[in-house]
């Protein structure tokens, strides 16, 4: 049976935390380094492909211990409340400049935010692992994915759209005219991470597991090993994994290039929130019209659809000129398509191939398979930062902390920069875009075929359900009717 719709919310709203955080690191992170902090693009570079090769240890671990975990409040849990303060503390530490020196900063920065990414894989893999047990329907995991899409992109534009207000709050106390963004970085840093820790206010009321212990793991750490090993040859889930990593490497150039963009390539720095407002607002309200394509047609077409004007409208930022704020503006409704198409289809496809595994090898690793995707992610960001941060180097960008007065003042950039800018925001992430489109064209798994994967795996008896099922508790009056909110339909 469908989902209550107070289950689909709490659920949807305490997930929105990683995707704030994701999408503050990715629109503004990266303009801070090197805008505010001062730190050399290529060193920036390196803090944070550091930072990915250290998730590619820390998220396959969480994954295992989180199955293997035994409290009375279940195994998923304790992990993602116990990482609620560290999270939102560690992302305040990310926008602080604690020193003067360059080299004290960058080691500064580094070691908060491996510290940063382990507390959000301790909080996103255990989490995102009750999806499967949530629903077995088709369309209720689409409808899953859904309102985690739509409630994490309403989030994330008020969240975006407030940082990019503060940061240009406080006038630079030596010149009027520019903005002490220093300040303005403290002020927002503090706001976002009291929104990042709200939502762990209804998860530590609300959210229950139902344990089964006679169900629970008792692999060992070289059997889990074996089990990512295992994973890697499902294909359903590789294909999901290199949709969802293009597809995020896509966004993420855009979105950590774009305050320079705007800035620099289109001279109009005072309109960097507009143009997020248009992206992420677009993004909320088309999330319904990818639900019911998805019901209808499937869950790739959905992604497909979203996804071609996405890519058209990245093309489009190679040619814009200066000045040219409104046709951006327009631009970013579109790619509001694939943002939020790429947010619904391939999260809501993972329990399908899950599912597909469970035929297949009779195990159901839900651990393994979210802390692959949740991986695929961070790399997506790890990689777009890094990259970015490399050819900008490369072509010569100039820290407002090395340019004259005159240079601050007309927000000088080299011609090589300027065109580095462009390639990395309408060359780079159109070739990743049609790469996950044409992967996402061989999908292999329909309504159809889930429901023949169910019904085959019913019929084996003998699957082996290696953990506990979701459920969401919802307090009701003493003495009235209670909703126990099962997870399971």
């Amino acid at each position: 049976g469908p989902l209550p719709q107070r289950v689909l919310w709490v659920y949807a709203w305490c997930s929105s935390s990683t995707y704030v955080y994701g999408t503050i690191i990715g629109f503004f992170f990266n303009a801070f380094l090197l805008e505010v902090a001062g730190i050399n693009p290529s060193f920036a570079g390196v803090i944070l492909l550091i930072g990915r090769f250290w998730d590619a240890f820390t998220d396959p671990c969480v994954g295992y211990l989180s199955d293997i975990t035994s409290t009375p409040s279940g195994r998923r849990r304790p992990w993602f409340m116990g990482a609620a303060v560290p999270f939102c503390m560690l992302f305040f530490g990310l926008w602080i400049v604690p020193f003067s020196s360059r080299t004290a900063l960058s080691l500064y920065y580094l070691v908060v935010f491996l510290a940063s990414q382990l507390a959000t894989t301790c909080y996103a893999v255990p989490f995102n692992s009750l999806v499967p047990d949530l629903t077995s329907s088709y369309t209720e995991r689409t409808k899953v994915s859904s309102y985690v899409a739509g409630v994490s992109i309403l989030y994330g534009l008020i969240a975006s759209v407030a940082v990019s207000i503060m940061i240009e709050l406080f006038p630079d106390p030596q010149d009027d005219e520019l903005v002490d963004y220093e300040k303005g970085y403290l002020l927002s840093a503090t706001v976002i991470a009291v929104l990042l820790f709200l939502p762990f206010v209804p998860a530590f009321l609300l959210i229950r597991e139902k344990d089964r212990p006679g169900e629970r793991s008792a692999a060992g750490f070289g059997e889990f090993v074996r089990g990512i090993t295992k994973s890697l040859t499902n294909w359903p889930l590789i294909n999901i994994m290199v949709i969802y990593g293009m597809s995020m490497g896509s966004v993420n150039f855009v979105q950590s290039n774009l305050f320079l963009y705007v800035k620099y390539v289109l001279k109009r720095e005072e309109s960097f929130s507009v143009v997020v407002f248009a992206v992420q607002v677009s993004a909320a309200l088309l999330v319904p019209l990818w639900v019911v394509v998805s019901r209808y047609l499937g869950k790739k077409w959905a992604y497909i659809f979203g996804a071609v004007p996405m890519t058209g409208a990245l093309i489009a930022l190679l040619f814009l000129q200066e000045g040219q704020v409104w046709l951006t503006v327009a631009l970013g409704v579109l790619a509001g398509a694939g943002l939020s198409a790429a947010q619904v289809a391939p999260l809501s496809m993972v329990p399908d191939a899950i599912d597909w595994d469970v035929l297949k090898t009779g195990e159901r690793r839900e651990g393994a398979c979210y802390s692959l995707v949740v991986l695929v992610q961070k790399l997506a960001l790890g990689v777009a930062l890094g990259v970015s941060n490399f050819i900008l180097d490369l072509a010569g960008y100039i820290s407002p902390t090395d340019q004259t007065d005159s240079q601050q003042e007309e927000d000088y950039q080299p011609a090589a920069v300027l065109w580095a800018l462009r390639i990395l925001l309408g060359g780079i992430p159109p070739v990743l875009m049609c790469i996950a489109i044409v992967v996402a064209w061989y999908y292999p798994i329909s309504r159809a075929k889930l429901a023949e994967i169910q019904e085959m795996v019913a019929e084996g008896g003998k699957v082996s359900r290696s953990g506990v099922s979701a459920e969401v508790v919802v307090s009701a009056p003493e003495g009235g009717p209670r909703d126990g909110g099962t997870s399971r339909s």
